[in-house]
C-alpha cells in the first residue's frame, strides 16, 4: 500500500509529531510505501532519529503569517491565515504523489491537504487522525477553562461559527474516518461533526525504558518530574503549588519540569513568576528541551510522575513514565486516565486540584508498599496494553477497511 501521511509541522518536539513518525516507521518496517508529507520541517527541532530512512517531502517558502493581533484585526489575521494555510494545503496536495493509495492527515490543517488532493484523485480514501479537536469555538473554550476572564464577544461568537461550518462542510465532511486517542474526543467528533470516530491508544516502545524496582523513604528528598511542551492546559503550575505544599508538610519535594518554552511564553514567564513569589526558585527547575538520553535519564532519576494536564487528550510521557517504573499521579481530563484504575497502577486526582496532587504525593511516600504496587502494576500495564505495534494494528486495519468501503 502506499502511503501519505500529512502533518502540519515537524519543527518540534511533541506527541504529534512522535505519533505519525512512529507510525510511518511501522509502516515502513511491514513493506507499505510510506511518504511523509509537511508545512514546517526541523530535523534539528523534531525526533531526527524517527525521521532516519523515512521520505519526507516539505513545502518550501511556506511561512505562516503572525495572529498576534487584537480585536477586530486579529479576526482579520486570523482569516488571513486560514487563507494562507488553504493556499498552501492546496501546494502541499499538488506535491503528493498521483499513484498514493491511501491518505492519513494527521492532527489540525493536515485535513485540507487531503481534501484537496479528493479533488485531484477521486475515490482516494483518507483516514484522518485527530488529537485535538480543530474548531476555533472548541479552542477558546478551552482556553477560557484557565482563562476565566476570557469573553466571547457575539461577533466573534458569530465568527467562529463561521469559520468552523466552513471547514467541517468543507473539509472535513470529506474524510472518509476519523480515529482519535480518547472517549471524549470520539463524543466531540459526534457531536460536532457528526461522524463516528473510531478510539486507538497511542503505543510506546517498552524496550527503550531502562525499569527498576522502586523503594522511597520519608525523609529523604522527593523528586518529583513533570513533561511536557509548556502550554496552559499543562497546569504546570498546580504541580508547583503541589510541591510548595508538600515542603510546607515536611515533605523535601523538588520538582524538574521538561518541555520547551517557545510554545507559549506568556505561559512560561507566568510560571517562572509563580516560582519566584511562592520562593520555590531551589526547588523547581525548568529544564527546557532535552535529548532522548537525558529524557530516559530524567524517568530513571525521579521518584514519581505528575501529569495535572487539563482536557488533555491523551498523555504519552504518562505511559513512559510507567514503562520506567515511576509511579504516576494522572488528571481525571487528561485521555490517559480512561485506561487506568486509581490506586492499582496510578493515582487519579481532579482536575485543577494542587492540594489533591501534595495529598497523592504524601500517600506515596508514607505508604511504601502503595509505592512499589504502582511501580510494578504500571510497567505491567504498559508491557501487556501499550505499543506502537498495536498502535500501527489498529491503524492498518482502519486503513483497509476504509478502502474496500470506498471500492
Amino acid at each position: 500500500m502506499k502511503i501519505a501521511l500529512i502533518i502540519r509541522r515537524l519543527n518540534v518536539k511533541g506527541g504529534a509529531q512522535r505519533q505519525i513518525l512512529e507510525l510511518a516507521r511501522e509502516l515502513k518496517k511491514r513493506g507499505h510505501d510510506v511518504t511523509l508529507y509537511t508545512f514546517l520541517l526541523s530535523k534539528e527541532h523534531c525526533y531526527a532519529d524517527l525521521m532516519q530512512d523515512i521520505d519526507i517531502a516539505v513545502l518550501p517558502d511556506f511561512n505562516p503569517p503572525p495572529e498576534k493581533r487584537e480585536g477586530v484585526m486579529r479576526l482579520f489575521s486570523y482569516v488571513r491565515t486560514v487563507q494562507y494555510e488553504n493556499n498552501a494545503s492546496k501546494k502541499l496536495a499538488l506535491i503528493i504523489d498521483d499513484d498514493t493509495d491511501l491518505l492519513h492527515p494527521h492532527d489540525h490543517v493536515s485535513y485540507r491537504v487531503a481534501a484537496f488532493f479528493k479533488k485531484y484523485k477521486k475515490n482516494i480514501s483518507s483516514v484522518w487522525m485527530m488529537n485535538d479537536m480543530p474548531t476555533r469555538a472548541w479552542s477558546f473554550w478551552r482556553e477560557s477553562q484557565f482563562r476565566p476572564e476570557l469573553r466571547l464577544s457575539l461577533a466573534k461568537k458569530i465568527f467562529y461559527w463561521l469559520v468552523d461550518t466552513y471547514d467541517a462542510l468543507r473539509f472535513i465532511a470529506l474524510q472518509d474516518a476519523i480515529v482519535v486517542v480518547d472517549d471524549r474526543d470520539r463524543v466531540w467528533v459526534k457531536e460536532s461533526f457528526h461522524k463516528d470516530a473510531s478510539i486507538v491508544r497511542c503505543g510506546l516502545h517498552i524496550e527503550h525504558f531502562r525499569y527498576r524496582e522502586r523503594s522511597i523513604t520519608k525523609g529523604q528528598p522527593l523528586r518529583i518530574l513533570g513533561i511536557g511542551i509548556l502550554l496552559v492546559h499543562r497546569r504546570f503550575e498546580d504541580s508547583i503549588e503541589a510541591v510548595r505544599i508538600l515542603r510546607k508538610e515536611g515533605y523535601d519535594g523538588m520538582l524538574s519540569i521538561i518541555g520547551s518554552r517557545e510554545s507559549d511564553r506568556k505561559y512560561a514567564a507566568s510560571l517562572a513568576e509563580q516560582v519566584e513569589k511562592s520562593g520555590m526558585n531551589r526547588y523547581v527547575a525548568f529544564q527546557g528541551d532535552v535529548t532522548e538520553d537525558e529524557l530516559m535519564d530524567s524517568y530513571n532519576r525521579h521518584d514519581v510522575f505528575v501529569f495535572p494536564n487539563h482536557l488533555q487528550s491523551w498523555g504519552l510521557a504518562v505511559f513512559e513514565a510507567m514503562a520506567s517504573g515511576l509511579p504516576v499521579i494522572v488528571s481525571k481530563s487528561a485521555g490517559a486516565s480512561e485506561v487506568l484504575t486509581d490506586k492499582k497502577n496510578a493515582l487519579l486526582v481532579n482536575p485543577k486540584s494542587p492540594r489533591e496532587i501534595a495529598k497523592a504525593v504524601q500517600s506515596l511516600v508514607d505508604n511504601p508498599d502503595l509505592y512499589r504496587t504502582l511501580s510494578k502494576n504500571g510497567r505491567d500495564f504498559v508491557e501487556q496494553n501499550i505499543s506502537w505495534g498495536k498502535y500501527t494494528d489498529q491503524m492498518e486495519e482502519i486503513f483497509k477497511k476504509t478502502m474496500n468501503k470506498e471500492r
